[in-house]
């Protein structure tokens, strides 16, 4: 039985139409930056400890733009020959840049499962599973992490809908699985709220007609 209290007409929400809100899972409700970008960083550092930060920056907002384009599952050769080319970009040699692939992929086997809640983000949940609102969560991210952040933000096991790169056929900047968020929920779209860090969440979900709202921090300044 789900626990939630119920709302009571004084609350906030009888004003409003947002029924729903979809969340994001990395650089929303988790770390992006100690998930994904330390790894990153640290990978450069380790290959070409003289790099600036310019480079980096450089080479980090090809990588966020290549996010924006994905709309399949990208296979590992891909991402192999992605890397590679991201490294030789960052003035690596074709040495470096082979070592960078390998010490990337170790240093993310070690991050992955390392799931650090946003600041106020569990306060954020709770007060609105106590609403009647329907919460969602829509990510590019597989089921297993999904799963692992449930023992830090164990909120997330009262989500209504939990969609991830495991549930559907194309991955964010596609709109289908806002979609089939809507359809599974019998939604509609002026009834949700959507909240995202990357381009490519908030292009996915103006696609589909949904209010959206964009998560920054310094860390995420791209």
């Amino acid at each position: 039985m789900n626990p939630r209290k119920v709302s009571t007409p004084s609350s906030p929400k009888r004003n409003s139409q947002i029924k729903a809100i979809i969340f994001d899972f990395d650089g929303v409700l988790s770390s992006f930056v100690v998930r994904l970008g330390l790894p990153l960083i640290q990978s450069v550092m380790m290959v070409k400890p003289e790099i600036t930060e310019k480079q980096i920056n450089k080479a980090s907002l090809e990588v966020f733009s290549l996010l924006t384009t994905l709309d399949k599952k990208p296979k590992n050769t891909s991402l192999a020959k992605f890397s590679f080319q991201m490294g030789k970009k960052m003035g690596m040699t074709n040495f470096q840049a082979l070592k960078f692939i390998i010490t990337t992929v170790i240093m993310y086997l070690k991050s992955r499962m390392n799931i650090v809640p946003t600041v106020g983000v569990r306060e954020v949940l709770q007060e609105l599973l106590a609403e009647d609102y329907k919460v969602i969560l829509l990510t590019n991210t597989s089921r297993k992490v999904i799963k692992k952040a449930s023992e830090t933000i164990p909120e997330i096991k009262e989500f209504d809908l939990i969609l991830t790169r495991d549930d559907i056929d194309n991955i964010k900047p596609d709109a289908s699985g806002f979609f089939k968020a809507l359809e599974i929920m019998n939604l509609k779209a002026c009834e949700v709220l959507s909240i995202g860090d990357q381009a490519s969440d908030i292009i996915a979900s103006k696609k589909a007609g949904i209010k959206t709202i964009a998560v920054t921090e310094k860390e995420m300044a791209h």
